[in-house]
């Protein structure tokens, strides 16, 4: 039924999948945007933040390690890179995957979005203690 909603578009079908809620109730798919790439006008660079509130939770935690590390081996079909926030977890001394956000372009652009979605996940309230970023440089 998605697909027959979105007129074949694969970013819009996945999209249909913000009705699809995780096995603690909420949203699994929490924003979805694209935006005209500066170099290329004509370029339509996109990117999806997947995350459970469950997961959320963690974020909210006081004095967080937040590590971002993006990997391109393992990536859905027609999206460049998954950038993976990680957090460590106090309580049980793991370092957790709280974020996975799917990026079409590998560009400082949609890197600086990606990123300034973790805040917003929490209301803008995220206490960290400190943010390590790697971050292969645009091409």
């Amino acid at each position: 039924m998605c697909r027959s909603r979105s007129f074949g578009d694969k970013f819009m079908a996945v999209e249909c999948l913000h009705d699809v809620m995780c096995d603690s109730g909420g949203p699994f798919l929490h924003y979805h945007a694209s935006f005209l790439d500066k170099s290329n006008p004509k370029e339509l660079m996109q990117l999806m933040v997947f995350t459970s509130p469950t997961l959320i939770l963690l974020l909210k935690s006081k004095k967080l390690d937040i590590f971002v590390d993006a990997t391109f081996d393992c990536c859905s079909a027609h999206f460049y890179q998954c950038l993976i926030v990680v957090v460590f977890d106090d309580q049980t001394s793991f370092y957790i995957p709280v974020v996975y956000i799917l990026m079409t372009h590998k560009n400082d652009d949609l890197y600086w979005e990606a990123i300034a979605r973790i805040p917003v996940l929490v209301g803008f309230k995220l206490d960290f203690h400190s943010l390590l970023a790697i971050l292969r440089g645009s091409s």
